[in-house]
């Protein structure tokens, strides 16, 4: 079967951009039938101690009808955990309760599109709300625009349909090591070879298919076992080849391709603990790994293992396997007086046998440490509000079953990170309202912006939190000197070794609905300030454009304590 793609509208009235749905000022581009949405307003002035409410509907982009069961979560504030509730049958709902604050607000709902507040393109910033005490914001609204989707049949070189083949739809990104494919949804091909892969934002993809499926051929007298090649659109076998195709707002786009046939291997070796004894009667497997998403947020793994029993001698053989990147995996639970153990081999996988691999599995490394504030003092809350964990850049291992509360501080404000195998960033999972990570030191060296290896630091770290945090807060004005409500500031380091993808450096904001942006914890060091009309969040470490919108910043230098008000001025004919 050749490559064909075609669309099918399901969106009636398609708009022509996600320039979305729920800014009423900034007049974006709307669905068709679509009425822009008011401002948010607050109905009765703050009260001193008194608790503050959130409310308002969610209406379909398309038709402006009220949805019913959509979800709202709201994270922020004071609050310990999100705030979930979901609409009425009228598309009302109400959040009340809330102690003041900077809150942020995402709508969903299974057919649409994902969207923080104020929202106006796929991986762009939402605008936060500020509730003052006993504040309530009315008519705080969303516009969900329909999901966009990708279909259609794969198929083999003859253009006969594979059932079980996966299709993942990618998206170009640039991360600290340049651009790179991310996966933006997954789906598996049924009995006729269809594929569907739901809830995609609108945007250029490229899509790769695999098969597990295997085959006996005869060739040049003997028979051979075959199977197909990972492929990419439109049939070639290499991501350089690969043709990008364009997904628009709330369509479904049907793409057709063939996969490449190839040979299919045997892969064998011999599996050991971390002692160096070989494992016997054991489960190992081999594995291909997809992330998938729901409705635009990362979600679970699918897995397409097959599996093969280890030998008494330790030695393994997969059969009939396909060329494509695996990982050899292998989990042992913990036992009497021994951890778990775990073990991932990244194996490519072409047209040749590959065998004397040695699989080796291990218990990963401890990280300790206490809690303490930049005074030296405990720190005046609950330890069980912290929670820490080991950041690695792409960990290497099959998921140890680590028993216990991994990473959580203890009653005196100790930790203990089990499990880990590369070198990694020490982060807060979970922090208190207004406090942040200030140090991560190791005898007297600072490591916050290191990635510590277990292997050779083995002291206990001392990670210092404070309450004590450089704020910019200001407005944005045009040239002509008109407040814009509706815009993005980009704050981002002068040295270009920390434009990297975790920089703690690199940050953005939009307003609230005062109009107002703010930037807290901002590291001390020299900056580059610049207002935006909007900023894809995975441009921010891509450098053609931070160096083009270093050209239009503004030079500032942040302290360690003290608060800036930095107004802006948004130049419509360079952003």
């Amino acid at each position: 079967m050749s490559p064909l793609v075609t669309a099918r509208n399901v969106w009636f009235g398609v708009a022509v951009s996600l320039a979305l749905a729920v800014d009423a000022t900034a007049q974006p581009l709307l669905p068709l039938g679509a009425s822009p949405l008011p401002e948010v307003k607050g109905n009765r002035a703050p009260a001193q101690g008194q608790s503050g409410v959130i409310r308002g509907r969610v209406l379909a982009g398309d038709t402006n009808a009220p949805l019913r069961r959509a979800r709202l979560i709201l994270t922020g504030g004071a609050l310990s955990e999100s705030l979930v509730t979901t609409t009425d049958g009228q598309g009302h709902y109400e959040l009340g309760d809330l102690p003041p604050g900077r809150y942020n607000l995402v709508a969903m709902r299974n057919g649409y599109l994902r969207l923080s507040y104020r929202q106006r393109r796929p991986n762009a910033l939402g605008q936060p709300l500020e509730l003052a005490p006993g504040q309530v914001l009315e008519r705080v609204d969303f516009l969900l625009p329909r999901m966009s989707i990708l279909s259609g049949i794969v198929t083999d070189e003859t253009g006969e349909p594979l059932e079980g083949s996966t299709v993942t739809a990618y998206r170009k990104v640039w991360t600290s090591d340049g651009s790179r494919l991310s996966p933006a949804g997954v789906a598996v091909t049924d009995a006729s070879g269809t594929y569907r892969i739901l809830s995609l934002p609108p945007g250029d993809y490229v899509l790769q298919g695999t098969s597990s499926e295997a085959w006996t051929v005869e060739k040049l007298g003997h028979r051979e076992t075959v199977s197909s090649v990972p492929t990419f659109y439109p049939g070639v076998g290499s991501e350089e080849n690969a043709q990008a195709v364009h997904v628009p707002l709330g369509q479904e786009l049907a793409v057709d391709f063939a996969l490449v046939p190839g040979r299919a291997v045997s892969v064998s070796g011999v599996a050991y603990n971390s002692k160096g004894e070989v494992l016997a009667n054991k489960t190992l497997f081999l594995a291909q790994e997809t992330i998938t998403t729901t409705n635009g947020m990362r979600g679970g793994i699918v897995r397409m293992p097959r599996s093969t029993q280890i030998s008494g001698d330790g030695s393994f053989r997969f059969k009939d396997v396909p060329p494509g990147k695996y990982k050899i995996e292998l989990s042992l639970p913990p036992g009497e007086g021994r951890p778990a153990e775990a073990a991932a081999v990244p194996i490519t996988i072409s047209d040749v046998d590959v065998d004397g691999l040695s699989v080796v599995s291990t218990p990963g490394a401890e990280i300790r440490g206490s809690v303490e504030t930049e005074t030296g003092r405990v720190p005046p809350f609950n330890p069980s509000r912290v929670a820490l964990v080991a950041r690695s850049r792409a960990s290497s291992l099959f998921p140890l079953k680590i028993e216990g509360e991994n990473g959580k501080v203890q009653r005196d404000w100790t930790f203990v990170i089990r499990g880990v195998v590369d070198p990694a960033l020490i982060r807060p999972v979970t922090l208190p309202e207004g406090w942040f990570l200030k140090n991560v030191y190791v005898g007297a060296r600072d490591l916050i912006n290191s990635r510590i290896d277990p292997a050779e630091v083995r002291e206990p770290l001392r990670v210092v939190l404070t309450d004590k945090v450089s704020v910019i807060d200001g407005t944005v004005v045009d040239r002509r000197g008109t407040p814009v409500d509706d815009f993005t500031v980009l704050i981002f380091p002068v040295s270009e070794e920390s434009w990297t993808s975790e920089s703690r450096f690199i940050r953005t904001a939009r307003p609230d609905q005062n109009h107002r942006y703010r930037i807290t914890n901002i590291p001390a060091g020299e900056y580059y300030l610049v207002g935006l009309d909007d900023v894809d969040s995975e441009e921010l470490i891509d450098p053609g454009f931070l160096q083009d919108a270093k050209r239009l910043a503004s030079h500032v230098v942040i302290g360690g304590t003290e608060s800036q008000t930095i107004n802006l001025t948004l130049d419509a004919d360079k952003r």
